[in-house]
């Protein structure tokens, strides 16, 4: 199963999805949790080996501002669709795409099963509103990974994240990282 480690900010967590074969590993510029200094996001890198680095940006101008400072492979920008267009040809650009309802869901992908070429080079869909996949779109969304790398990021338990799955197997999941906990003194 391809893994995205979304949003790390701590070495810890780093240095735990890469041993644990994450393709990507991310580093938040939104702002929304507290953007990480370059420092931060500098000295994470230098211990992480394999996995690519993405930096997840607001947007295009907040993304070349930070990509000469930090080795990343790629970028995460925000789409309401599936027509951003790749602005960084020569690195890895990842659309992230909330999706508010089923409908929505269901027109995003209506709309990339007319689409014969991306340039994009993956898609992070966020399903955290999204209740259950129907059948219908658990075949559209294996439609859309079967052209392109398609990452999902699913809440509930083991149990709906494996019916999920169930239904899509070509998706990659989306795990987070979680605030560092102190050691006992």
């Amino acid at each position: 199963m391809n893994l995205l480690a979304y949003d790390i900010r701590n070495l810890t967590d780093a240095r735990y999805f890469a041993a644990r074969g994450a393709g990507y590993i991310t580093f938040n510029a939104k702002g929304q949790t507290g953007e990480l200094s370059v420092h931060a996001m500098t000295a994470m890198a230098e211990w992480i080996a394999g996995p690519g680095l993405l930096l997840v940006a607001p947007n295009a101008e907040k993304a070349t501002e930070l990509l000469g400072q930090v080795p990343f492979t790629g970028l995460i920008l925000p789409s309401e669709n599936l027509s951003l267009v790749n602005p960084f040809l020569h690195m890895e650009c990842f659309a992230e795409i909330n999706c508010k309802d089923e409908s929505h869901l269901e027109g995003l992908l209506e709309e990339a099963a007319e689409i014969d070429s991306f340039e994009l080079d993956g898609i992070l869909l966020n399903l955290q509103k999204i209740g259950t996949i129907t059948d219908n779109i658990g075949m559209m969304i294996n439609g859309l990974a079967s052209k392109i790398p398609v990452y999902a990021d699913i809440s509930g338990d083991f149990h709906q994240i494996g019916a999920v799955l169930h239904k899509c197997p070509q998706l990659g999941l989306v795990l987070h990282g979680a605030e560092e906990e102190k050691g006992r003194t």
